[in-house]
Parts: C-alpha cells; structure tokens; sequence
C-alpha cells in the first residue's frame, strides 16, 4: 500500500509540472467566445455581474467559481485556472492508473507506467490544459466514472450512486455528457443481465438522468436568467437534442452524418497510431465471450464495456450535430475535441494488447481512401481551427490544410507501428507527440499575441475606476464585421478583465444615462455626441476609450512598442489615431479578408495560388496624406503587388511592387487621398511562386487637404 502510494504521489507530481509547466506562459483566455463563456459562467457563480449568457455549459465552471469569488485581480483568477487544470490532469492520469491496475491485476506497476508514458504525452489534453476548455473536467469526471463502476455490487443497487453521479455531473459540464450518459445505462444494463439484479440499473437511470433533467429545467435556466439583463437578447448556439435527433429524420444530411462519423474515427486511429483500434477489438472479443457473471471480473467487463460505447456514442452524437448545419471548416470533418478525454482509457488499453498486423493495415488502408472521399466526394473545404484537431499530428507537424495528406501520413504511420519493434515504435510516438505539442503551443501563442491579448485599456480602467461600471457599446461595429473579428471580440475579451466591474453591453445613450465609468466603442463621433472625450484608441481594432469629465484628471498608461494591444493615448499620441482616421491591422485581422492566405504562427502566409492575399477593410478616411507601413517576410516576390483602393478598385491611390529578400519592415509609402472616401481600401496580390508573410501594416494620417496635421487648424 506504502509503496503504491508513492507511485501514485510520484505521478501526481510529474503529470502537474508537465502540464502546468507547457502552459505556464499562457496570460488570458485566447478562444474568446468558448474560454470566456465557461469564465463568465464561473463568475457569474461565485457572485459577479454578468451582461451575456452563453450555450456552454456551467459544469467545468463550478470549479473556477471560487477563484472569482476569492479574488479581484483577473491575472491571478488566470494563473489559478492554469493551476487547477494542470491539477486535474494530475488527478485524470493519478485514477486512470488505477484503473489499468483493476484492469490488468497481474500487471506490475512499472510496466502500467510505461503504458501511461504515451497517454500522459498525448498533445491535445498537453494543449487543453492552456485553455478555459471544458474537457480537462470532462477527463476527469469520465475517469472517475470509470472507476466507480468497480465500486459497484449488483446486489447493492445504492452502490451504482457514485457513479451515476459522476455521469450525471458529464452532462453538467458538456452536452456530449448525454453520450457517455447513454452508454453508462447500456454497460450498467450489461451488468444487471449478467448479475440477474436489475435494481442497480433502475437506480442508475433514476439518478444519473434525473440530473440531467435536473439541469435543463432547473440549473440551465436559472444560470440564463441570471446572466441576461433584462431586455437583452440571450445567443444561445447549442442546437436542441430533438433538433439534433431530428436530423436523422433527413435522408440528405445521412451522407454528412456518416461522412463526419467516419473522420471523427480516422481522427482517434491517427491520433493513437492505431492503438485505440487495438483496445477496441480486445474489448469486443472479451465481451463476445460473455464476460464474467460476477465479482471483479464483472465489473471489469463492464467498464471495458463503457470505455468503448462512451467513444461510440460521442462520435455518432458529435457526427449527427454537426450534420444540422453543413460542415463549413476542414476541422469539422475530423472533429476531434470532444473525443479526446474519452479516448484515453481505450488509447491505454490497446498499448496493453498485442501489436496485430492485419487489423492495423486494413484500418491504414481505409483510413487514406476516406482523406479522399471527403475531400472529393464530401467537398471537405475550408479554414482550419487547430485546437479542434490538436491531437491530428500530421496536421501539427506539416502545417497546411490538405486533408488528404493528413490522414495518408496517419494511415502511413499505423503501418510503421505494425511492423517495427514495439519500443521504437513507443518512442517514436512520444517524440511525435512532444513535436505536435510544440506546433499547437505556439498555435496558441500566434492566437493569443495577434487576436486575444488585452491592451493597455485594462491598466486605464483599472488605474483610474477602482470598481463601479464599464460599458462595451456593440452596436457601433461596422455592420460587415464578422462575429469572430478581432474588433467584435474585444467585448468577450473584457468581460473577463472586468469579471469585477458591472460590465455591460449598451449604447452611449444608456452608458450617458447609467454609468459614470467609461465607454468603450467603434463609434468615432460618439464623443461628440455626447459631450465626452475621447482618451485612447487600441491600435489594432479602433476601439475607442470615452470618458466622461475633463481627460486631464486621468492617468495614462506607460508608452509601450512593439505589442500587439497598444493603444494611442491622448496627448502623447498621434491626433489622427483618437479622430479614427489611423489604421492598423494584425495578421489575424487580415485573416478574416483573404483569398489566398492561411494563418501560421509566423504570420498570414501565401499558400502558393494567386489572389489576395489581404484586401479590405472598406473604411471611411478624410483626404489628405497617409503613410503606410507593412511588416513581414518575402523570401521570393516575383508577382508581389501592394496596393491602396476605393470605389471598388476603380481608384488606385497607391501601387508598390515588393521586392525579394525582405524582412521586418518591408516598405514605408506616402500618398495622398484627393477626396473622402468610403470604402479604402488596402490589398496585397501574390502570384504562384510567391513566398511571402504579412504580420501586420499600420496607415497614419499625416496631413489634412491643407498640409496641416489632422485635427490642428
């Protein structure tokens, strides 16, 4: 016992400084809409105001709650996500030993921690862990679901409580909670018909579906009330299950369902390098042996029985939702995060079992004929969000949005594990993995620093308003701006970073009406409007700080270069930049118009086709004199055109051809606008064997029509 448990303290430890340790320099939320749904649901618990519900569930969020009732400063709320999520990986990993150990009792605990090796390295839940995401607690209360399946006796129907809890707790956290509900009642089903005790499985339905329904009606739709103001419009993305069930009944979403199924199923045999196929067929021939009728070698069926059905009906459910609306990014097609915490037990299970040949090449085989069926035959097409796919490692290591190559090189690799020695092939899974985890960090990284990282309005707000209300105005976006834009996000972001003010999402006229802090807006003659001050503008989106009273009285943020978030402040910043009339944008921002790009840690890349590689963003300038700025990379520029339009492209005001070999700053241009325009324009062509990176350009208003600079007269 002594010495098991020195194992297991010894594993906590390793597991937590890994995982906290790969994700310790992550500052804030980076999926706006995901991460800071799950944050508002946490401070929403532990007491906070909060303008907005979401369809995400409030599970993973109980245990975030108490840090936003604990603490007031949003960098330490963040610092304790991280350290609660690296803990619960450390607990995840801590019971899935356990449970190998029930599984295989003759199996020494070195060799179980050899097995662990590989799972523990897995990358998704590595890069999972940096994230506000839901499926570190899923991986955790799944495990523990597991587990408590051998703390049941058939004969004992009070024993199934803990473990229907635990199902129940799945659905709390997840909509994909009712899959592994499902699959627990058909496994617990299982054990009743083997044991001939049919209470335990009344018990089990009563109590694991009774929270569900408990959640529904009760917890879902208090947290809603709680969290919409009254008169607000609550978005809620979540397709209902009967709308969800309800697509089967169409015969022209079946071949989307199945389709989707099936790259859901290449994703977990590429992700384990086949193993997962391995488990699975060990699993199917012991139950096809009938099992055992009683004991430990019961339970054992049993939970064999619920690790495979959980993957089963996760992929089926995840399959027939996303086929209610056509698949829109590559991503969709092999859908893999929701599958991720399920595919552990069964990933460590099939390295347990024999490495057999002929399973592993059929699967191999099929796995790279279905790279071409969607592609081909599904019109499998689009961008590609990473940390969906983040346990894909060929899509990690080649970095490009060919789905064909993708699944190729996994079924390639599949092949590779049937034939070499078991330890290099361990070996080189685990040097695989460590390498996708890298790609995804610094994923996470690009999105982080060029979409999602806070400016210096934080420092403003927080210096100057100790507590009291801020107001985020989202009816002054441009009307074509996309719902995931950087500038349409900014109101996600700071509800975060102002958990602790009454941050709400109003017009001027209700922030003029009911709030004495400040308002932030798109809208450049609010200020006038209002008779406020304008006192800062991010640099990267426009977004405008207004104040009311006099903008002396303020303290202003330290000048900072060279990041992402700055902001122009009032009086030691270009007048141009608080009159709306600069323009900035990261290579994330240009992401959201291009024709011929995709997005890398490095920048907006050309991907070797002709177009646009940038064009928009269709604003409204003054005339007068501009200088643009654009930074980057061009290792080759033979067709490379830069150039500044309006009138739909019919007014050419600048044209600049880029040269080869440039890096940083790739070239600084002057010119000037005769008269107002309405729909600027800033585009970059590149031809075929162009290589060329943008990371972000920068437009001054220098001069008005009388050469004097903006706002002086």
């Amino acid at each position: 016992m002594r010495n098991s448990l020195r194992w297991m303290s010894g594993m906590i430890a390793v597991v937590f400084l890994l995982f906290y340790g790969a994700n310790s320099w992550v500052s804030g939320p980076a999926y706006l809409a995901d991460e800071v749904g799950y944050l508002n649901n946490a401070a929403f618990l532990g007491g906070r105001f909060v303008d907005g519900a979401s369809s995400y569930h409030a599970g993973y969020s109980m245990f975030l709650a108490p840090l936003f009732y604990f603490l007031s400063d949003p960098s330490w709320i963040w610092s304790g996500v991280l350290i609660l999520n690296a803990l619960m990986w450390a607990a995840t990993f801590c019971v899935l030993f356990r449970v190998l150990a029930r599984i295989f009792p003759s199996a020494p605990n070195s060799s179980l921690l050899v097995i662990l090796i590989p799972v523990v390295c897995y990358p998704a839940n590595l890069v999972i862990s940096g994230y506000a995401f839901s499926q570190t607690a899923v991986a955790l209360v799944y495990l523990l679901a597991i587990g408590s399946i051998f703390l049941v006796d058939a004969r004992r129907a009070i024993s199934i409580v803990a473990h229907a809890l635990c199902i129940g707790l799945l659905f709390w956290i997840h909509p994909t909670g009712i899959a592994t509900t499902v699959a627990s009642v058909v496994a617990i089903a299982f054990m009743a018909y083997m044991s001939g005790h049919y209470k335990v499985l009344f018990v089990h339905v009563v109590v694991a579906f009774g929270l569900v329904a408990l959640y529904k009606i009760g917890i879902d739709p208090w947290r809603v009330q709680g969290m919409t103001p009254p008169g607000a419009t609550t978005h809620l993305h979540y397709p209902s299950i009967g709308k969800v069930l309800l697509g089967l009944l169409n015969p022209e979403a079946w071949p989307t369902v199945l389709s989707a199924a099936l790259g859901q199923l290449a994703y977990v045999l590429i992700a384990t390098f086949g193993f997962a196929l391995l488990g699975a067929f060990a699993i199917a021939k012991r139950l096809r042996n009938g099992g055992a009728v009683a004991g430990d070698e019961l339970a054992t069926s049993t939970v064999l029985a619920f690790i495979l059905l959980a993957v089963i009906g996760c992929i089926g459910l995840t399959a027939i939702t996303l086929a209610t609306g056509r698949p829109d990014r590559l991503d969709h097609w092999v859908y893999g995060r929701y599958l991720d915490p399920l595919i552990l037990p069964l990933f460590a299970v099939g390295l347990r079992c024999e490495v057999k040949r002929w399973p592993l090449a059929i699967a191999a085989v099929l796995v790279s004929l279905l790279g071409f069926w969607l592609v081909g035959g599904m019109g499998a097409d689009g961008p590609v969000n990473r940390v969906n796919i983040a346990g894909l490692w060929p899509e990690a290591l080649l970095g490009n949005d060919n789905l064909i190559a993708w699944l190729t090189i996994g079924g390639l690799a599949m092949l590779a594990v049937s034939v070499i020695p078991s330890w290099i092939a361990r070996i080189g899974i685990v040097a695989i993995y460590i390498a996708s985890a890298v790609s995804q960090l610094d994923w996470h990284k690009s999105v982080l620093e060029g979409h999602s990282n806070p400016s210096e309005v934080v420092e403003f707000v927080r210096e100057n308003f100790e507590d009291g209300c801020v107001t985020f105005d989202p009816s002054s976006l441009p009307p074509d701006t996309s719902p995931f834009s950087m500038r349409a996000e900014r109101g996600a972001l700071y509800s975060f970073y102002f958990f602790n003010y009454k941050f709400e999402k109003n017009g001027s006229d209700a922030w003029v009406n009911k709030c004495d802090g400040p308002l932030l807006t798109y809208d450049a003659e609010v200020a006038r409007k209002v008779g406020a001050t304008v006192v800062g503008v991010e640099k990267a989106t426009g977004l405008k700080v207004v104040v009311k009273g006099a903008a002396s009285q303020y303290r202003y943020p330290r000048q900072l270069t060279d990041r992402a978030g700055e902001s122009y402040w009032i009086f030691t910043s270009p007048s141009c930049a608080l009159e709306g009339t600069c323009l900035h944008a990261t290579y994330i921002e240009m992401a959201s118009r291009t024709q011929v790009g995709v997005l890398t840690p490095q920048g907006l890349t050309a991907t070797g086709k002709s177009g646009f590689l940038f064009f928009g963003p269709y604003a409204t300038m003054p005339r007068g004199t501009y200088n643009l700025v654009l930074r980057g990379n061009v290792k080759v520029a033979a067709d490379a055109v830069l150039d500044v339009v309006s009138e739909k492209g019919a007014n050419r005001l600048l044209v600049a051809e880029l040269s080869s070999g440039g890096s940083g700053e790739l070239g600084r241009w002057r010119f000037t606008i005769e008269k107002d325009v309405s729909d600027l324009e800033i585009r970059l062509y590149v031809g075929q064997s162009d290589v060329v990176t943008v990371s972000e350009y920068s437009l001054e208003h220098i001069q008005d029509q009388d050469g004097n600079p903006p706002g002086k007269e």
